[in-house]
């Protein structure tokens, strides 16, 4: 029995690119599950009601060994199981010593995608930001610091490279350690390109953040397969400014969207004072109409001969 065990950053989009490429144990669900709810109790035990923003690398006592052993055997014998888990990453060496022949895939992220991703989701938050981005350092340099000190049973590589460059990244796990997921795709672009508003924005926020853009450097110079997204060597600064034309430009356009948006509105806005009117009007010629007929009816009424000739023409 092989387990590959999948983890990354926070805001990396694990879980929801772990369930449409088939990086689960498809045959043991409930055992991936109870591995992922034993991970989370480990966390919750070692810092209680601490942000997970914050939590750090950790050794977890041998009190939890057993269960985490029952759980991996548990899983299907003689193929390869998968298992996706964001907190485990901060203690690898423990499901080391729980399971036999494991072996890890940690995937980073650029420090503005993973920053875009909690944007998505989130109301911006400036303290928030910065707990952000020191739990995207802390988790990438644990990540990094165990690949590089266990090289032999470990694969590096940048989450996107599995949305753009899949085969790539399969070849790369099935060359390293003898045997691969059979991975499915039950959706494309999972990862969909961010705007270039949210690409400035991002790259802005860690301006003067430079352990950032090294770390990030450092994760692509260890990466076991250089993908696409990891070619750019610039530095976060360059990035930056690399951006400013096309946010410029973006800027405009939607102020021009928001320009004709205003005219459309104050159009619509015109036509229903016009509507509302001709309705006024409409109710008042109506209300009009019926004091009309009840005068008449009256007038009928007060005179008999009339009425008996109204009749008599309504007859004819």
């Amino acid at each position: 029995m092989a387990i590959i065990i999948f983890t990354g950053t926070p805001f990396s989009g694990l879980q929801t690119v772990a369930k449409q490429h088939g990086l689960v144990a498809a045959n043991q669900p409930a055992a991936a599950e109870e591995l992922s709810e034993l991970s989370r109790e480990i966390c919750r035990d070692q810092y209680e009601d601490t942000c997970e923003l914050a939590w750090t690398p950790f050794s977890p006592p041998q009190t939890h060994v057993e269960k985490a052993k029952a759980l991996f055997s548990s899983m299907q014998e003689g193929k390869t199981s998968c298992w996706a888990d964001i907190d485990c990453g901060l203690f690898p060496d423990f499901w080391l010593q729980t399971g036999e022949n494991i072996r890890f895939v940690f995937f980073y992220t650029s420090p503005e995608y993973e920053l875009a991703n909690y944007l998505e989701d989130h109301e911006f938050d400036s303290a928030q930001i910065d707990r952000v981005i020191t739990s995207w350092v802390t988790r990438s340099q644990a990540m990094l610091s165990h690949y590089l000190k266990h090289r032999d049973h470990c694969v590096i590589v940048n989450i996107q490279a599995l949305e753009f460059e899949k085969p790539e990244v399969i070849r790369t796990i099935r060359k390293k350690f003898g045997f691969a997921p059979d991975t499915v795709s039950t959706q494309e672009n999972t990862l969909p390109e961010k705007p270039v508003l949210v690409k400035y924005l991002t790259s802005s926020l860690l301006l003067g953040h430079e352990e950032v853009s090294e770390l990030y450097d450092a994760l692509r110079s260890a990466a076991s397969f250089m993908c696409q997204e990891d070619s750019n060597f610039l530095s976060i600064f360059e990035r930056n400014q690399a951006l400013v034309a096309p946010f410029l430009k973006e800027v405009s356009r939607l102020g021009k969207l928001t320009a004709a948006h205003a005219e459309v509105s104050e159009e619509l806005s015109l036509k229903q004072r016009q509507l509302e009117q001709l309705i006024d009007e409409l109710g008042y010629y109506y209300e009009k109409s019926k004091e009309q007929h009840r005068l008449f009816a009256d007038y009928l009424a007060a005179d008999p001969l009339l009425n008996i000739a109204h009749r008599a023409r309504q007859v004819q």
